[in-house]
């Protein structure tokens, strides 16, 4: 995740510790890639991901066309857009989705997993014509010859992905140092204004056990404040159908917080790690 770097300060000992110099943050994909869409000619396939990066990384696409499903696989020509239309001779074969992304800081790949074999377009089922009523004669008529059974094409249902962030919340926090932990003078949140942020402390000096922001108020005033060694802070950004960003701040004594990030997965008991970190 993008850490924000803070400026902390001794009070205690008049020791002034030198500033945390913002610096670039490699990127890390922390979800996906996932295509969503039906593998089938004339469909349009598109791939779900989300990833971090300060600066905001650059995404480029490669879509692959695979022989089997853990192999074989091979650039499609021209095929490096974010969306991808199935053609024919994609018929029987596998497609993966490569994404690379990148900032001044570095660099980061992930390729998605390979779709079902990818099916020929749906044949239209042909349209009987009414038998014509028969002319009486001494002879028994024919019967009608039955109507031709309908061609049924399978069809490969698109999975259930959670949505990504873009771009992924970032959570920021600056401060100093005191004499028994530190002070707090700006906690906020990076994120659209339609997320649930919710913040649970354990400590003594906590002015809440669990708040709930909120909504639009990206900024956590009331816990930037003193905390004494010991405490922990756990931010929360959600909203539903999405991966979350979960960060813990413990306060330490004569030391910087430490800070932790994780993902946090729609259906998931706890924190995990992002996937690409």
């Amino acid at each position: 995740m993008r850490a924000c770097l803070a400026c902390l300060v001794v009070t205690a000992a008049l020791l002034i510790v030198p500033g945390w110099a913002r610096a670039a943050t490699a990127p890390v994909i922390v979800a996906g890639p996932v295509i969503s869409g039906t593998a089938q000619v004339g469909e349009e396939l598109a791939p779900v991901a989300a990833w971090t990066g300060d600066p905001a990384p650059t995404a480029t696409w490669v879509w692959q066309r695979c022989t089997k499903p853990a192999g074989g696989c091979a650039a499609i020509t021209d095929a490096v857009s974010e969306r991808y239309r199935v053609v024919e001779a994609d018929v029987g074969a596998y497609l993966r989705v490569g994404l690379k992304v990148t900032n001044s800081a570095g660099s980061k790949e992930a390729r998605s997993k390979p779709t079902a074999a990818v099916l020929a377009a749906p044949v239209a089922t042909p349209t009987s014509t009414p038998t014509p009523e028969p002319v009486a004669t001494p002879e028994p008529a024919e019967p009608p010859a039955p109507d031709p059974e309908p061609v049924v094409v399978p069809v490969i249902a698109s999975p259930l992905v959670p949505l990504a962030f873009d771009p992924f919340p970032v959570v920021r926090f600056r401060g100093e140092l005191t004499a028994t932990g530190a002070r707090l003078t700006l906690l906020s949140v990076r994120a659209p204004r339609d997320v649930r942020i919710s913040v649970d402390c354990a400590g003594r000096d906590c002015p809440a056990r669990h708040f709930v922001s909120p909504a639009g108020k990206l900024r956590l005033r009331k816990f930037e404040r003193g905390f004494k060694a010991g405490t922990r802070l756990e931010i929360r950004v959600t909203k539903a159908g999405y991966v979350g960003k979960f960060t813990s701040i413990v306060i330490r004594r004569h030391a910087e917080p430490r800070r932790l990030d994780r993902c946090l997965v729609p259906g998931a008991d706890r924190p995990s790690r992002c996937a690409g970190a």
